[in-house]
């Protein structure tokens, strides 16, 4: 069991494709959390999000994206959190995936994976290397996209 949490600011129509590639995975989630960083104008889900496994949580102002996150971990229900950004989407078996992984490795606390990067009509598979995981853990923190 897991949860999705999802920040979002005023890409509803983003939001709609990361939520359509949330419902398409082979695990599906106990809860998926839609925190809302003050959109304006205000948007509700659509009928197709609203099967009592998704949630939205709105901010009364802005405070980005980092700070939605936490919110939506703050409320999650489950013990495994997945990220995803508004302006992603998953792959079908990505959490079937990386789950299992957990599953073999009970002792791991973070779960990274590579991801395809689109820009300008093409697409680039970024993984990253044990050297660079190496490299970066004690340096900016970064592994790689929230999603």
């Amino acid at each position: 069991m897991y949860t999705v949490v999802i920040p979002t600011h005023n890409r509803p129509e983003l939001l709609a494709r990361a939520l359509r590639s949330v419902y398409a995975q082979t695990v599906l989630p106990s809860q998926v959390i839609v925190v809302d960083d003050a959109s304006e104008p205000r948007f509700a889900l659509s009928q197709e999000f609203c099967d009592g496994r998704t949630r939205l949580i709105r901010h009364a102002s802005p405070v980005g994206g980092a700070a939605a996150r936490n919110t939506g971990l703050r409320e999650a229900p489950t013990s495994i959190v997945a990220f995803l950004d508004d302006d992603d989407e998953w792959l079908p078996t990505k959490m079937e995936k990386q789950l299992a992984w957990l599953d073999a490795h009970p002792e791991a606390v973070l779960v990274t994976c590579g991801y395809i990067r689109c820009e300008t009509g093409r697409q680039y598979l970024e993984i990253p290397t044990q050297a660079f995981v190496e490299r970066y853990r004690e340096h900016d923190n970064f592994f790689g996209s929230f999603s």
